[in-house]
């Protein structure tokens, strides 16, 4: 099955390892090539955890999604979701002065904010306020 098929593939990967000097069969397995390691083994060996991961009952979580967290961390995820993220915003600002659709108002103030900011700074916060509240007043009506 597919674990037979992963181990035949994990054993060539280690002969090859060892033809090229890229480990160290004596006195244990040593590896010496971290490249060769990152480029051919590793993939093998998140293969091999998932499926161990499927045995210890693992859910919600897809193959892909799994195997990728293994080989390249949470951070390729959280920077895919911070290009996600501008491209979004981008496109709201694009939409919005283009007239397709109302601006996204920021998310309001915490009270710390607000007690943080100087008093001209207060007064023109609530100046943009008001004045943003109006307009999106007289679109809606």
């Amino acid at each position: 099955g597919l674990a037979l098929d992963l181990l035949r593939r994990i054993t060539t990967a280690l002969n090859e390892g060892f033809a090229i000097k890229a480990l160290q069969r004596l006195p244990h397995i040593t590896l010496l090539n971290l490249e060769w390691y990152h480029a051919h083994l590793k993939p093998l060996m998140a293969e091999w955890v998932y499926l161990w991961l499927q045995k210890q009952h693992l859910h919600g979580i897809s193959r892909q999604e799994a195997v990728t967290y293994m080989l390249e961390g949470a951070v390729a995820r959280s920077e895919s979701t911070a290009k996600l993220s501008a491209i979004d915003s981008a496109l709201d600002k694009v939409e919005s002065d283009l007239g397709l659709r109302m601006p996204i108002s920021p998310a309001p103030p915490t009270a710390s904010h607000l007690k943080m900011l100087e008093s001209d700074q207060l007064k023109v916060f609530q100046e943009t306020a008001a004045m943003m509240q109006k307009q999106t007043s007289s679109s809606i009506e």
